[in-house]
């Protein structure tokens, strides 16, 4: 699977469940602005700009149609295209910065981002193949945590670049995809708390040394992974 982060990808070495989409994709997938915008901040921002006006249209509104760039055909991939909107050129420099000038910032980040896929991906499959209204409770809980995490990248146009899911993730993945029932639930429970505490200790590195959108977004991520973690332990133990 791959997702679409202001200009990022994020891919699997599989193809993934073909529903995803619905899910990461956030409500204006794709936003025209009315107002004049100059094609530099697209180009700033990391998307594609088109200049929708021309020698007819002198005098009127121009559109400007800004769009994250597009994978090659038949690519599995979550899609997400950037928020657009930003007020005018002082809000852009702070918050838009290129990928090379994030440094160490963007390596944390697509480590991040393809850990929050994988308890997103897996999560998605509870639904159809927990037992336990428990589990299916909890998947529930950690697909809205990771898509308002992933949307908070977005909304703060975070650069992330192409992220590949790491191999063992896709395996677990995948092997859950073939569990049912109570086979499903251990896996599954297990795989997050593994994954909860990898979380978990990216989101405080974040906190303790990442610019400053990056810190905002991982300072509310780690309570919510804490609180996840003691659930998941608890589940484990009633599970005993």
């Amino acid at each position: 699977m791959s997702s679409t982060l202001a200009g990022r990808h994020v891919s699997s070495t599989a193809p993934l469940p073909e529903d995803i989409g619905s899910t990461c994709r956030p409500a204006g997938l794709r936003l025209r602005l009315p107002a004049p915008a100059p094609c530099a901040l697209a180009v700033a921002a990391g998307v594609s700009c088109t200049d929708r006006g021309g020698a007819a249209d002198r005098g009127k509104p121009r559109k400007t149609a800004f769009s994250s760039p597009q994978p090659a055909k038949g690519s599995p991939m979550i899609r997400r295209n950037v928020f657009a909107g930003l007020a005018g050129t002082a809000m852009l420099a702070p918050l838009i910065l290129p990928a090379a000038a994030q440094g160490g910032d963007l390596e944390l980040r697509r480590r991040i981002v393809s850990a929050s896929t994988f308890s997103l991906m897996t999560s998605r499959l509870a639904p159809n193949h927990a037992a336990a209204a428990t589990v299916k409770t909890f998947a529930g809980f950690e697909v809205a945590e990771q898509t308002s995490i992933m949307q908070a990248m977005e909304l703060a146009a975070l650069p992330v670049g192409q992220v590949q899911m790491e191999a063992e993730h896709t395996r677990q993945l995948r092997q859950l995809e073939t569990l049912n029932g109570a086979d499903f639930d251990r896996m599954y429970l297990q795989g997050q708390l593994t994954g909860h505490r990898e979380l978990l200790s990216l989101h405080q590195r974040s906190v303790s040394s990442g610019a400053r959108d990056d810190r905002i977004i991982s300072t509310i991520a780690v309570a919510g992974i804490q609180q996840h973690i003691s659930m998941l332990q608890g589940m484990q133990g009633g599970r005993g």
